[in-house]
């Protein structure tokens, strides 16, 4: 994405936190379009993404504003209508046009709540003693 601001999330989920990421943008955006910005790989359904790590996402409100971005870029109408997810090991990174908009707020609080839910479902790991 050319400019934008970052909304840091810090997260040691891994690839579930992609998941969640994608599922938590398509909740709020139902026709949502994802590209790996990796591979310029187009899908629709969250299921279809590659969930490795690290990993670059972009997710498009829907195939008029993925077509319009290919075809204008980063013009002032298409403020809000894509975000840019990066992932890597420790934080996951959204990067959007305005985060104060109601809709960026619903996807990163959605995002939020289910990444601590995550977390607070991570096994604790056993020390040996020495």
């Amino acid at each position: 994405m050319i400019g934008g601001t970052d909304v840091l999330i810090p997260t040691q989920a891994g690839v579930a936190a992609l998941d969640a990421c994608v599922r938590a943008i398509q909740s709020e955006w139902p026709q949502v379009v994802f590209e790996d910005a990796l591979t310029g790989a187009c899908f629709e359904a969250h299921e279809c993404v590659s969930m490795q790590e690290p990993s670059e996402v972009l997710a498009y409100r829907d195939q008029n504003a993925a077509q319009a971005w290919d075809e204008r870029g980063a013009a002032d109408e298409l403020r809000n209508t894509m975000i840019h997810v990066l992932t890597a090991p420790g934080q996951m990174t959204l990067v959007v046009d305005d985060p104060t908009s109601p809709s960026m707020r619903r996807i990163v609080a959605l995002l939020k709540r289910e990444l601590r839910a995550d977390a607070l479902n991570v096994p604790a790991q056993r020390q040996e003693d020495d």
